[in-house]
């Protein structure tokens, strides 16, 4: 995904603490800060639940991810990339 979650969040949603430099999450549009609502049409309340959404996906699938950003949300769309090892 490009980006690392932060688990110190404490509100629904996951929050993105970092964005890796020309990742998917920064093609996306991501930015530090950014709280994920919803990704591929699923509410998510916790990176676990966000992992769950996105199980199914494959490297190369857009997903729709709802985003909030300074009390706006907005809807971006991530391309899934694999993971490098």
């Amino acid at each position: 995904t490009g980006f690392r979650p932060s688990f110190d969040y404490d509100d629904l949603g996951v929050e993105v603490d970092e964005v890796a430099a020309d990742g998917p999450a920064a093609k996306a549009g991501l930015k530090p800060g950014d709280v994920i609502k919803r990704a591929a049409g699923r509410r998510v309340r916790n990176f676990d639940e966000f992992k769950e959404a996105i199980a199914s996906k494959k490297p190369g699938d857009a997903i729709k991810l709802a985003v909030l950003r300074n009390e706006k949300e907005f809807e971006v769309t991530l391309t899934l990339a694999a993971i490098q090892k």
